[in-house]
C-alpha cells in the first residue's frame, strides 16, 4: 500500500497514472561525452513515470570543408564509428564554414521537418551548460549589435 492506495505490481493497472508512453526521440548529436551520457540515461536508466523515451538516430551538423563536428570538431570518420558503435543510425546538416545563423537554422529546420515526418516527435540534448547555450543561441538569432 502507498496511503490508502494499492501499488500495482509490473504490468497491472496503474489506477490514476496514464498509460506509458513511447516517444520516438532524435538526439542532437555533438560527439562528446555529454551527448553519450544522455542516451545512456535515456536508453538505460528505468524510468519512474509514464514517459519513456526512444532514442530512434543521432542528429548532428557537420561543416563541409573540414568534415568534422561542428560543436567539438570530432572527425566525420570518429563520428560514423560513434553511430555503429551505439547502433543508431547517424542524419548529418552539413554546413559552411562560419556558417550564419539563417543558413544553419534553415538546413536544421529542413532535417527537422524530415524527422517529424518519419515520426519522431522530441529532440534530446546533452549539454552541460545549459543556460550558455541557451543565450549563445540567442544572441545568434539576434545578429550583430
Amino acid at each position: 500500500m502507498l496511503g490508502n492506495r494499492p501499488v500495482a505490481a509490473p504490468g497491472e493497472g496503474r489506477g490514476d497514472l496514464m498509460p506509458e508512453e513511447t516517444i520516438p526521440t532524435l538526439m542532437a548529436w555533438s560527439g562528446g561525452k555529454d551527448c553519450a551520457m544522455a542516451v545512456w540515461e535515456l536508453q538505460v536508466t528505468p524510468r519512474a513515470g509514464p514517459r519513456t523515451y526512444q532514442i530512434t538516430g543521432l542528429l548532428t551538423t557537420v561543416t563541409g570543408v573540414y568534415h568534422r563536428i561542428s560543436m567539438h570538431g570530432v572527425r566525420e570518420e570518429l563520428l560514423q564509428q560513434q553511430a555503429a558503435a551505439l547502433g543508431l543510425p547517424l542524419q548529418v546538416v552539413w554546413i559552411p564554414p562560419a556558417c550564419s545563423y539563417p543558413v544553419y537554422e534553415a538546413r536544421m529546420g529542413e532535417a527537422l521537418a524530415g524527422a517529424k515526418l518519419a515520426g519522431t516527435s522530441a529532440l534530446a540534448f546533452g549539454v552541460s551548460f545549459w543556460k550558455t547555450s541557451v543565450a549563445t543561441g540567442r544572441r545568434r538569432r539576434k545578429g550583430p549589435a
